[in-house]
């Protein structure tokens, strides 16, 4: 969807609130709210075709993928990039399938994000920042696995997160993707999980 089809849209919206109904006929938050839930979508289905890619060794189809991503309109809904938002999301899904299916006292999950990360560039280990504070706080581990996993997000690069940064240009946004994309990747290939396909 492009940005001029959500500007008509906002204007016929415009209208309508200027019309005898008045504010009980527009809400913008919630006019907004299908083209926020297309874009991000889209930016997933994209990337998991990206993941698709890399794990067949076509870098460059990946690339390519992960720059489309990274070129869809900035989000005034959500203040944040599409693009950002999925990207975070990727590593953060893996993670908690690991989670999931690992078996009490089976920590492989843990160590496999560890390894992910620790040699992963700067700017994913961030991300990842984010990503690892959310399972810690959202998921009742194992006493252990929480003093591992602090003390791995309390080395990692501090930083705002992708989706918080504003809009970014492509060119800058995209090599950012790229590194979670390929960090999820790497993950999922330690534990033997399948990448999500793209339609």
């Amino acid at each position: 969807m492009s940005a001029n089809l959500i500007d008509a849209y906002v204007h016929d919206m415009e209208l309508a609130l200027a019309g005898p109904f008045g504010q009980a006929h527009f809400n913008p938050t919630r006019a907004l709210a299908p083209f926020s839930q297309a874009w991000f979508h889209g930016a997933v289905n994209l990337l998991h075709r990206a993941a698709a890619a890399l794990a067949d060794g076509d870098r460059a189809r990946c690339v390519a993928l992960v720059g489309r991503v990274a070129r869809m309109p900035y989000d005034d809904h959500e203040c944040a990039c599409p693009g950002a938002i999925a990207a975070n999301l990727l590593p953060f899904d893996a993670m908690v399938e690991a989670i999931e299916d690992s078996p009490a006292g089976d920590d492989t999950w843990l160590r496999a994000a560890v390894e992910v990360t620790d040699r992963s560039p700067a700017a994913a280990q961030q991300e990842l920042r984010h990503v690892l504070s959310a399972i810690l706080h959202d998921f009742e581990l194992e006493a252990r696995e929480s003093r591992l996993l602090s003390r791995v997000v309390d080395r990692l690069p501090v930083g705002p997160a992708l989706r918080e940064s504003g809009p970014l240009d492509p060119v800058e946004l995209a090599p950012l993707i790229l590194g979670l994309v390929e960090a999820t990747a790497a993950y999922r290939d330690l534990l033997g999980l399948r990448s999500p396909a793209g339609s």
